[in-house]
């Protein structure tokens, strides 16, 4: 046979059983961008007429996106499911080095129902091999997981091992077989993505950062998620640095902080994992930022378990990339009650401050409601190495609650009073108005600055340009 007609025909053999990854592929990579690697790669020998074994169920190369370059693997579940082999964790591991090498984004897309049969412990080899890789590669390059479909066993740990996740909206991920968990639960049968689907990982385990419903959604994802992460500065000359906002004076609002305080629109990750804090990616005078916004409840939120993991992970991912920290604080410290003590809270709160203290980068905090307690050690304070602490004009910094310090600072004054409820009610107005306002932590310089709500991007400008 002509070489060429072979080769054209092997070609064909390969596409036509990869066109639905191949399609998925083209949704989100740069047109004509993705050069394609170990197209022919196969394990077991010259047996071409095994066409379904071309490339051992997943696909390699490097392409741009939104013209950052990215290397890419793409498992396909039209070979064996996405049965993991030896051959197909060498292939992937390949171009997990080059990508290193390079410093190209690592795009993972994940679609296995778990080892290939027949492989044994080779294939588990394999998995490990993926793993210590992304692991080596963790502070080096960005590893964005895509779970297409099926996460099954080994590679649900893989995924965890990126900076971010990415599930679509259907895919399903777990450490075993979603009939095995369902068969094991006590309250009976449940579908696959009742136990582990994206809405499940979204908002109760934090293991998916984003779902996306469609492929425009993914494509949009992946480009803020890159251009974010990019070095270079990107200054819109029609930007005002010193435009007030005034949708920000008044009561503290997280929400119409969000909206008008950046130069766009935030990326938020893990919106459905422990919402009374936020955490997002975007732009403030033309820098990369990280902000932390704590939720407007009127009396501050508490920090707990999935809270603090929340914004330690996030930390130290702005650690990685030397992204400047912004912390929104609106926060009472710990709940003082025994469902709080009897969890990790202790070892929880302590990792979150760990992670404060290793950032190296520039941080600032900005007390918009309360700052409580550990609430503001943890979130505000200068011991942590917070560069600059500044305070809204209403905000109240205070070592306990108005109510537990006004009875600890006036308890003789409660007691001794005709009308004790009256009284308690008063001291405690009068701490808050006296003990617990910003302008005494100032005074001992805890608070650099106590500024108007609208103020807030000006400043924060001002110390960045200062301070990156």
């Amino acid at each position: 046979m002509d070489k060429t007609a072979l080769l054209n025909r092997r070609k064909q053999e390969i596409i036509s059983i990869s066109e639905g990854i191949r399609g998925f592929l083209e949704s989100f990579l740069d047109e004509y961008s993705f050069v394609e690697m170990d197209t022919f790669f196969f394990s077991k020998g010259e047996a071409f007429d095994e066409a379904s074994s071309f490339g051992e169920g997943v696909i390699t190369g490097y392409a741009t996106i939104d013209g950052i370059p990215a290397c890419i693997f793409a498992q396909n579940f039209e070979v064996s499911k996405g049965g993991m082999s030896k051959a197909q964790a060498d292939k992937i591991i390949k171009i997990q080095k080059q990508a290193q090498k390079t410093s190209a984004a690592m795009i993972s897309v994940i679609d296995t129902a778990g080892a290939k049969l027949g492989e044994g412990i080779t294939a588990l080899e394999g998995y490990g091999g993926i793993m210590a890789q992304a692991a080596r590669m963790r502070n080096d390059i960005t590893q964005i997981a895509i779970i297409k479909g099926s996460c099954f066993g080994a590679m649900s740990y893989f995924a965890a091992l990126n900076d971010f996740v990415i599930m679509m909206g259907d895919s399903v991920a777990s450490t075993s077989s979603p009939a095995i968990i369902s068969a094991s639960s006590p309250n009976g049968a449940k579908t696959a993505n009742e136990i582990c689907g994206a809405k499940f990982h979204f908002g109760k385990t934090g293991f998916s950062h984003f779902v996306a419903s469609s492929a425009d959604e993914l494509s949009g994802i992946l480009r803020s998620i890159l251009n974010l992460l990019s070095e270079e500065e990107d200054f819109d000359p029609d930007t005002d640095f010193n435009r007030q906002v005034e949708e920000l004076n008044g009561a503290y609002d997280a929400d119409a902080l969000i909206e008008n305080l950046f130069d766009g629109p935030m990326l938020e990750l893990g919106k459905g994992f422990a919402p009374q804090i936020r955490c997002a990616l975007a732009k403030l005078g033309g820098i990369t930022v990280g902000a932390i916004v704590c939720g407007s409840d009127e009396k501050g939120v508490y920090l707990g378990r999935e809270s603090c993991l929340k914004a330690e992970r996030f930390i130290r991912l702005l650690n990685k990339y030397k992204i400047p920290l912004l912390s929104f604080v609106n926060c009472a410290g710990v709940k003082g009650d025994v469902e709080t003590e009897s969890a990790t809270i202790i070892s929880d709160v302590a990792n979150l401050i760990s992670a404060i203290c290793d950032f190296e980068g520039a941080k600032i905090s900005i007390i918009c409601g309360r700052a409580i307690g550990i609430g503001f050690s943890a979130l505000a304070s200068k011991s942590l190495g917070f560069d600059n602490c500044i305070a809204w004009a209403d905000a109240v910094v205070s070592p306990l609650g108005e109510a537990a310090s006004a009875v600890l600072r006036y308890s003789d004054e409660i007691k001794n009073a005709q009308d004790p409820v009256r009284m308690r009610e008063e001291v405690e107005r009068r701490y808050a108005q006296i003990e617990a306002d910003p302008f005494n932590a100032a005074k001992c310089g805890s608070v650099d600055n106590i500024i108007m709500p609208s103020a807030t991007r000006q400043y924060l400008i001002s110390m960045l340009m200062m301070l990156v």
